[in-house]
């Protein structure tokens, strides 16, 4: 393996895929940045931004040095993710960030929180989500139908949070969608109804699923 496409898997494997496994290079198509990177791009940022002030209660001035460094942490995290200086469209979608970011500086991307004697997992989304594709009476549907994969995501991410300790009490579990300015959170409703066994099962008939696919299928889920 060559050190740039060593280089290349790191910062991007997504496009590694594309370019050394697939043979797609196609310049003009790969220009601007797909919705996968975007979201990508947006959780960097937002590390970045947030790890110096781990363990700390953040107050106003914490807030605004953050805002005050989006915009270089925006371009040095474009640039180290996709080797590129961003032009064009993605200069219109750095600005995109800055607005989500912005609205977000008082939360963590994929957050676990003390809530109500207990704890509540969020999980941010750079798109918007149907609220449909939450309502767990559509359980079933996560094993065949790629537009329940937010679904079953919080679910997993609430089986290994649960798995390192059997007692805690998980109150919610949801999403935050950064385009969405008044009403940003969806939670699961009920959530509760499923154990952690039950989740396993789920989880372990999707991945049997999968090793029994002779053949790769793109579900068309972007995210």
């Amino acid at each position: 393996v060559s050190a740039s496409s060593l280089s290349l898997f790191i910062k991007n494997p997504y496009l590694f895929y594309e370019q050394k496994i697939l043979g797609v290079d196609n310049k003009d198509e790969s220009k601007y940045l797909n919705y996968m990177d975007q979201g990508t791009l947006i959780h960097r940022v937002i590390e970045k931004l947030y790890k110096p002030f781990i363990g700390k209660n953040l107050d106003v001035s914490d807030i605004n040095f953050m805002k005050n460094q989006l915009l270089n942490e925006s371009l040095n995290t474009f640039i180290e993710l996709y080797s590129k200086e961003p032009t064009g469209k993605n200069l219109i979608f750095i600005e995109v960030v800055k607005e989500y970011i912005e609205n977000t500086l008082k939360g963590i991307i994929d957050r676990i929180d003390r809530f109500n004697d207990g704890f509540r997992i969020i999980d941010y989304k750079s798109g918007n989500v149907n609220l449909g594709v939450l309502d767990i009476k559509n359980i079933d549907k996560v094993k065949v139908d790629h537009r329940y994969s937010y679904l079953l995501q919080l679910l997993f991410y609430k089986y290994l949070f649960g798995m390192n300790d059997k007692n805690i009490q998980i109150k919610e579990i949801g999403i935050c969608s950064l385009k969405k300015r008044n009403l940003p959170f969806q939670f699961i409703k009920n959530q509760a109804i499923l154990s952690l066994e039950e989740i396993q099962m789920i989880i372990s008939d999707i991945l049997i699923d999968i090793m029994q696919i002779d053949e790769f299928i793109d579900s068309g889920n972007p995210l």
